[in-house]
C-alpha cells in the first residue's frame, strides 16, 4: 500500500520524491505502548524511514479533520469553517 502510495504521488505531483513524504498513522486510542510499538516496527519495515513517520491517536486525527472541515448551517448556502471562539466535541465511539 504504502509503494502504491508513493508511485502515485510522485506520478502526480512534480518534483516529489518519495524522501519528501512524511507519513501519518492512525491506530486507535485504546492501543497501549507495546501496540504503537509494534505498528511502527511494521511501519519501517515497509520503508517508511522513522524521522519522516508519526503515530497519530484516532481521535486527534478526527479532532484536526473536524477542525479545518468546511461547515453549513440550515439555510445557508455558502460553507465556512469553525470561527473563533466556537466549539465542537468528537466522540470516538470505538469499533
Amino acid at each position: 500500500m504504502k509503494d502504491d502510495l508513493t508511485k502515485i504521488s510522485v506520478s502526480q505531483v512534480v518534483g516529489l520524491k518519495p524522501g519528501d513524504i512524511h507519513w501519518v498513522l492512525t491506530v486507535p486510542a485504546i492501543w497501549n505502548d507495546s501496540a504503537k510499538h509494534f505498528m511502527r516496527l511494521a511501519a519501517e519495515q515497509a520503508g517508511m524511514s522513522s524521522d519522516k513517520l508519526t503515530l497519530a491517536l484516532e481521535p486527534e486525527a478526527a479532532s484536526l479533520y473536524c477542525r479545518h472541515l468546511p461547515v453549513q448551517r440550515e439555510g445557508e448556502s455558502s460553507l465556512s469553517s469553525f470561527r473563533v471562539g466556537k466549539k465542537y466535541l468528537v466522540l470516538d465511539a470505538g469499533g
